[in-house]
């Protein structure tokens, strides 16, 4: 992982051999940053093969923080779950 600063944004770079580890831990990331004292939210998401690039700016509330994780990482319309949501699995 890669973390610096970009015109004054923090910029994150996870880099690793699984897409869906460098993702899960991408999310954990940004659910953290979005309900920091001072919210930040994803104002850019680069996805390569094996790694995912995150540029995060000042968010006014954390619920625009995390309306910008939905937004960057939710799959066809799904929501992703938050601190208080249900989640259901489905057996196959």
């Amino acid at each position: 992982m890669n973390i610096g600063s970009e015109n004054s944004q923090i910029s994150i770079q996870i880099t690793g051999i699984d897409p869906e580890i460098n993702s899960f831990y991408a999310k954990l990331i940004t659910m953290y940053l979005s309900n920091n004292k001072s919210p930040q939210k994803i104002s850019k998401l680069l996805n390569y093969p094996a790694s995912i690039y995150m540029l995060f700016g000042s968010a006014s509330t954390q619920e625009e923080a995390l309306k910008s994780m939905y937004e960057a990482f939710g799959e066809n319309g799904r929501k992703i779950p938050a601190e208080n949501d249900m989640i259901l699995i489905a057996s196959s």
